[in-house]
């Protein structure tokens, strides 16, 4: 702290800087939608089946979300990030990867690897940025295995399990913020 009151007094730059520290393990991990063999198939769709929850999630609660979604497909668009990750040509909505940007003449998109940042999937085939920013604060790119219930918001802990109530992540919330249960 003193090193940066030092710098910031001795600097000739005027402005302000604000930094935000947030655990990564509270997120899932968008990369995940690219594993691969018999375990990966398992993360794979357990992944998917998250992401999807997050949507369901805000047709569900979100009235204006409801209006512009509601005829939206989402596993579309899930498929459509599996097929920016996964190594093979063959996209997920059936057809060929490439099919799915016509209006891009480059080699290279999709990528066939992992996201190496959050703000790749604006490339991503039919994701806009209502979805994107619906989705940006609850994955990460960082390879995190696993979501550490302790710092993961209440629609990451409903992601999680189909089982889990808003009632139960309530619970949970309180508990893990109480000094005495946490």
């Amino acid at each position: 702290k003193d090193q940066i009151q030092t710098a910031v007094k001795e600097s000739t730059v005027e402005g302000s800087f604000m930094a935000t520290i947030s655990s990564e393990g509270s997120r899932i991990d968008i990369n995940d939608l690219g594993a691969f063999g018999e375990e990966g198939k398992k993360i794979k769709e357990a992944t998917k089946q998250q992401i999807l929850k997050i949507f369901a999630s805000e047709v569900e609660n979100n009235e204006e979300f409801r209006k512009e979604y509601s005829n939206f497909k989402f596993d579309e668009l899930v498929n459509n990030i599996i097929d920016w990750i996964d190594e093979d040509a063959e996209a997920g909505n059936g057809g060929d990867e490439k099919g799915q940007y016509p209006d891009i003449q480059n080699d290279f998109i999709p990528p066939n690897r992992p996201f190496k940042t959050i703000e790749e999937l604006h490339m991503v085939a039919k994701m806009d940025d209502k979805i994107f920013a619906l989705l940006a604060p609850r994955i990460t790119v960082y390879g995190v295995k696993g979501v550490n219930v302790n710092y993961a918001s209440s629609e990451v802990l409903k992601s999680l399990d189909a089982r889990i109530t808003d009632e139960m992540v309530q619970k949970i919330v309180k508990r893990r913020s109480s000094p005495e249960e946490g």
